[in-house]
């Protein structure tokens, strides 16, 4: 090789790393434009930062899991004592709520929350077949339910939903059904019963509404996810052209930006669709063990998981 070939292959070494290095800097200024500009709120880029929302020692069994923009709280059921703990988003613990027992404060088996605009609490509580509304200090505004078939008593409720009216909608699970209430907890319709055709459920386990008010549920026992109208009419279904990944869906979150998430509780990952059933992407499978909820704000997704004892922080592409 003569010094005319060494001095073309040398520059060409060095043009081919300018490249790299030029590539690998306007990606991670993209990352940091998209992160800036989809997260502004300080205390969001700070919890967008976090792998996990819980210290190692915080002794929380996660479950249900809510937030409240406002005050930039994170609330979570603690599996462990039946109680409800508030966190801000850097993960310090700022107070719990209710107590475990059967008062109107209490809580025996409480499955899932959420919190709506004005920073009320409601909660499900399986054993008592009762749903509860607390204030964002603790105090309950009114409790529903109790065992039974008639409307506006539950069997065993897992998953509520919140609509952007402020209605709230309880998967009552062994009822089959989904009923729907006022922010004063008054009864306004059920829909569904025990069946495998459009419309039935076998074991619903959570709802979610979408920003057109379109209904999702997580009918677990066919697995699949069912579409309704906001009075509750039956639109479609997904779940038969996904048997190999949609084994076992269990809590459900639609994100302001209309994206699906479902907890699968067997495959221990979260698939996300867009309104229609269509497949956007796997999260977790290498991540998560035993999740249980998931809540999105802006673009980090925060997912509980009771084997990890954590509540994993992971930024949406």
């Amino acid at each position: 090789m003569d010094r005319q070939q060494r001095y073309y292959l040398t520059m060409s070494l060095i043009l081919a790393l300018l490249i790299a290095l030029i590539v690998i800097i306007t990606i991670f200024i993209l990352k940091m434009i998209i992160f800036q500009g989809a997260v502004k709120d300080v205390s969001l880029q700070e919890l967008a930062r976090r792998r996990g929302l819980l210290s190692e020692n915080s002794g929380i069994v996660p479950g249900g899991i809510g937030v409240d923009l406002k005050s930039k709280e994170v609330f979570l059921i603690d599996l462990k004592t039946s109680t409800i703990k508030v966190l801000s988003f850097s993960g310090a613990l700022k107070r719990s709520i209710s107590h475990l027992g059967s008062s109107s404060e209490g809580l025996q088996a409480p499955m899932d929350l959420e919190v709506d605009l004005n920073g009320m609490i409601y909660v499900s509580d399986y054993s008592l077949s009762q749903v509860k509304c607390f204030s964002p200090l603790g105090k309950v505004i009114w409790v529903i339910g109790g065992g039974g078939k008639a409307p506006g008593h539950f069997s065993h409720p897992i998953g509520i939903g919140v609509d952007y009216a402020g209605y709230i909608y309880v998967a009552d699970y062994g009822n089959n059904r989904i009923q729907k209430f006022s922010t004063d907890g008054r009864f306004k319709l059920l829909f569904g019963k025990y069946g495998t055709g459009p419309g039935e459920f076998n074991s619903p386990f959570d709802v979610a509404v979408d920003s057109g008010g379109f209904i999702y549920v997580t009918d677990m026992g066919n697995a699949r996810i069912q579409k309704f109208d906001s009075n509750g009419n039956y639109i479609k279904d997904w779940g038969q052209n996904y048997r190999d990944i949609l084994k076992k869906p269990g809590f459900i979150w639609v994100s302001s930006r209309d994206r699906v998430f479902v907890v699968d509780l067997q495959m221990h990952y979260v698939l996300e669709f867009d309104t229609e059933g269509n497949l956007i992407n796997i999260w977790g499978k290498k991540l998560l063990k035993d999740p249980l909820d998931i809540v999105t704000i802006s673009n980090i997704m925060l997912v509980s998981d009771r084997s990890l004892k954590q509540v994993i922080v992971k930024l949406l592409r």
